[in-house]
């Protein structure tokens, strides 16, 4: 039985490719790997080929050499085959894999990000880990704990790690950044939001990795103007090879910031266009008992303060003082300090049999193909995914003035756009679409067409793209 090696030999493909690594010492220790793997006493990981004094060996050998009894492996994951449910699959054991004279070991990307529930930015980073070329690279993910981000990663085949850390100074995240990226010999970090900006930034000095930044919104840099924000910020923009903007508005705000032109990249969020329009309906009106005519309204937004749902909730009561059938609907994670408030000023204003706080959901797009309006009252957004999803399923939408939204809706053309703060301006917005059905379906009609354009394949190209720019040659 051959033993595991914990030490890798290092060489460069013989058309100057980056460099590789494999699991054995000797050419003695390879021919015998392979004829083992024949025989089904170990399991070989494709991603690297054997390297004897500089000549390239027809078949590929792994990167950890362990046996069927022992079954542990330095990449729990294999990191180049995808199986049709398009999770990482492991190679049967036994198998082996042939690659042409050229072809390099893939990149490792370790992506990383604040939070570990499903919202906006957490969908992109999960879109991202587990829709890049899985030829090219291997995604791995480092998150502040447990929770839903976790489960949707794994299932999908991308190995995750839990980096705690409680305060902003706490060198536990950085250096267990820097310690999976040792471990896991990560080629490059992409961090997503703030806080793990300036924690990877730190973790790619230490081990000498390409970090990239994605920034989702304005209320990313809130707090950059505090002394503690303003380091962060500073370390970011001088450490970072790259920082990424998810709308013109947020690339324009890093450019303020000082971020060096040539660093600075727009990729605009993407979204699967042909899951989002042929989705079908979630059955609200049946579901509540509501009739097959009740006019339907709804946001779909996490509770948060920046989310408006204030506003939302004041223009639901004009709405219904002149649509007295309306039903209003809201889909999100309740935030436990917001929730009370916003249910007593739902009942204040004698709204409890109008409006549905539905909390979480997992069929956002359909729950869209139920909705006669769709509304964004938030005060700040970069390129919510939903104002995406919504318009590729044909919805009138009613959105405020706050960033993103403004790149992608036409006042009047393909959906509304309407002041912050402002619950009038809103109802009167939706109002206009329920009296106006006409209008209202040139207005999805024009929206469907525009949502083609954010497609999630051109969004995970660009980022591939940025990947290859920045990753050593």
């Amino acid at each position: 039985m051959i033993e595991r090696r914990k030490r890798y030999a290092t060489g460069r493909s013989r058309e100057g490719g980056r460099g590789f690594a494999i699991g054995v010492e000797h050419a003695e220790d390879t021919g015998r790997t392979l004829e083992a793997a024949e025989r089904g006493e170990v399991r070989l990981r494709h991603g690297a080929r054997a390297y004897k004094r500089g000549a390239h060996l027809s078949r590929v050998c792994c990167h950890c050499v362990a046996s069927s009894q022992e079954r542990r492996h330095v990449y729990p994951r294999c990191c180049a085959s995808a199986s049709p449910s398009g999770a990482n699959a492991l190679p049967e054991r036994g198998t082996l894999f042939s690659l042409s004279a050229g072809v390099s070991v893939p990149n490792t990307i370790l992506h990383t990000i604040e939070t570990s529930g499903i919202g906006g930015a957490e969908t992109v980073m999960l879109q991202i880990a587990t829709r890049i070329d899985r030829e090219r690279y291997r995604s791995i993910a480092a998150l502040p704990s447990p929770g839903a981000l976790q489960d949707a990663l794994e299932v999908r085949g991308v190995r995750t790690f839990v980096v705690p850390s409680h305060r902003w100074w706490d060198l536990r995240l950085p250096l267990g950044l820097a310690r999976l990226s040792r471990d896991e010999k990560v080629d490059l970090i992409h961090a997503h939001l703030p806080e793990h900006a300036f924690s990877g930034c730190i973790a790619g000095r230490l081990v000498r990795r390409p970090v990239i930044a994605t920034y989702h919104g304005q209320l990313d840099f809130w707090r950059a103007n505090s002394w503690r924000g303003k380091i962060k910020l500073d370390l970011v923009r001088h450490s970072a090879a790259a920082a990424v903007g998810v709308c013109d508005g947020v690339h324009s705000t890093l450019l303020d910031w000082q971020f060096p032109r040539h660093k600075v990249r727009r990729i605009y969020n993407g979204i699967d266009v042909e899951s989002a329009t042929t989705s079908a309906s979630a059955g609200l009106r049946r579901q509540f008992g509501w009739s097959g005519d009740t006019p339907l309204v709804g946001a779909i937004a996490n509770v948060r303060v920046t989310k408006g749902y204030e506003y939302f909730v004041r223009a639901a009561r004009l709405v219904v003082d002149a649509y007295p059938s309306v039903r209003f609907v809201a889909a999100g994670d309740i935030d436990t300090r917001l929730g009370p408030p916003l249910r007593k000023l739902i009942a204040d204003l004698g709204l409890n049999e109008h409006v549905r706080l539905l909390g979480f959901r997992a069929d956002v797009q359909n729950i869209l193909h139920d909705l006669d309006a769709f509304v964004i009252a938030s005060t700040s957004e970069g390129l919510p995914l939903v104002l995406l999803e919504a318009m590729a399923a044909g919805r009138p939408v009613v959105s405020t003035r706050c960033g993103g939204p403004e790149e992608v809706i036409w006042d009047g053309v393909n959906g509304r756009l309407v002041a912050t703060r402002d619950p009038e301006a809103i109802a009167h917005a939706v109002i206009a679409i329920l009296r106006d059905k006409k209008h209202a379906a040139s207005l999805g009609k024009a929206a469907a067409a525009d949502a083609a354009g954010y497609s999630l394949s051109h969004m995970v190209g660009e980022y591939e793209e940025l990947y290859d720019s920045v990753l050593p040659s």
